[in-house]
């Protein structure tokens, strides 16, 4: 890699000492040497983690020395933006770690760092150490374009775009909206007064892209699903929140899995996502001495029915696509990808965390104490992933 640019610190003239300057930017999908931590409870495969450009520093100096210079480059009125941004970095390596958010904070404030002194506070709220801050949106709408090329994880293209051809054209892995009991008149309409349609209505305009259609729900025990139907669409309870930055959170990240490339990873369970993956490997991947499933080996049988363009798609896709095809890492990374766009839908830290704790089925108690705080962002790696997005370079 490039070496570090360098910054001077104030001191007495020639006796000045250059350090490496505060990362330009955080990549969000750099690979890893090693798992951020404990995987996310419904999938094997640690998210991917952003790295810092401060890493060469680290792998010089140790974590510990990165820390114990950010908290002297903290103590200089003049350098204190700098001692913000390795404080960001050490957080993006482990978002758990509640006494930092302290230290960021109280830089971040005395350098007029608003957006990274709003993410900061969230957590220590959520932890019982602060009060619960304003609703602040941290994103624009100029912003979005730019924010957009963080979302995903580009390892994963041609894996996702095996996935839009089979969902497409693959008859098995779709559902009628007959079939889920949803009929053309429950759709939302994006132009209504209440909040599902205005919530919507925003989320449409943040995107700024064709979205999949949504629909009420009129079965009992349905609160917020992604349906495969053609195309894939979204089923909401009419009364799924009252609170609109998380229902734009929901909304967004729902959005985002009801496309096409993300249906079969946000609806199928781990054991029939791996047949699937199991079968595509049969059908169009090199002869490897493994006996599929009879599963797999009846659902690669059905592949072969598409039309022969997909088929060749399909195969050479494949071949792109390496060792990133695999059914646990597609999974984690669409997942992680979707709450990204939740946080940029709702724009608000603390209602999209709250959004997605409740989709991950945890309990309120989660939140409320430093400790259960640190647990909760140990256990869940959707969590920490969105809370290492919201402190990166790309969102604030």
């Amino acid at each position: 890699p490039p070496a570090p640019a360098t910054l001077v610190v104030p001191g007495e003239g020639a006796a000045d000492e250059e350090l490496p300057a505060r990362a330009s930017r955080i990549e969000l999908w750099m690979p890893m040497s090693k798992p951020p931590g404990p995987p996310s409870p419904r999938s094997s495969a640690p998210i991917a983690e952003p790295i810092p450009d401060s890493a060469a520093l680290d792998a010089v100096r140790g974590a510990g020395s990165t820390e114990a210079l950010a908290r002297e480059l903290a103590r200089s009125a003049e350098t204190r933006a700098d001692a913000a941004t390795l404080f960001r970095s050490l957080l993006v390596t482990d978002p758990s770690r509640i006494e930092l958010y302290r230290e960021l904070a109280t830089a971040a404030d005395a350098a007029q760092l608003h957006a990274v002194s709003a993410v900061a506070s969230v957590p220590l709220a959520l932890a019982g150490l602060r009060a619960v801050p304003p609703s602040t949106s941290l994103v624009s709408d100029a912003a979005t374009g730019r924010l957009a090329e963080g979302l995903a994880d580009p390892a994963l293209s041609p894996v996702l775009g095996i996935l839009a051809r089979l969902v497409e054209n693959v008859a098995s892995l779709r559902q009628p909206l007959a079939q889920a009991g949803v009929l053309g008149t429950d759709r939302v309409a994006t132009r209504g007064a209440g909040l599902l349609a205005r919530a919507l209505g925003v989320v449409g305009e943040l995107r700024g892209i064709a979205d999949p259609p949504v629909f009420v729900a009129r079965r009992p025990n349905v609160t917020l699903t992604i349906l495969r139907s053609s195309p894939p669409a979204v089923l909401i309870a009419p009364d799924y929140g009252k609170d609109e930055l998380e229902l734009r959170f929901a909304l967004g990240r729902a959005l985002e899995l009801a496309r096409p490339e993300h249906a079969l990873v946000a609806t199928l369970g781990d054991p029939e996502g791996q047949v699937l993956f199991s079968a595509v490997r049969a059908a169009f991947g090199p002869p490897d001495g493994t006996r599929p499933t009879r599963e797999a080996a009846m659902l690669a049988n059905e592949l072969f029915q598409m039309p022969m363009r997909v088929q060749r798609d399909v195969r050479e896709l494949l071949a792109a696509s390496g060792t990133a095809f695999d059914w646990a890492g597609a999974r984690t990374g669409v997942l992680a990808s979707a709450g990204r766009v939740g946080l940029v839908c709702a724009g608000d830290l603390r209602a999209s965390m709250l959004a997605l704790r409740r989709i991950e089925g945890l309990p309120e108690s989660v939140f409320g104490a430093p400790e259960r705080f640190q647990e909760t962002l140990q256990r869940s790696a959707l969590l920490s992933d969105l809370l290492r997005f919201a402190l990166a370079d790309a969102f604030v």
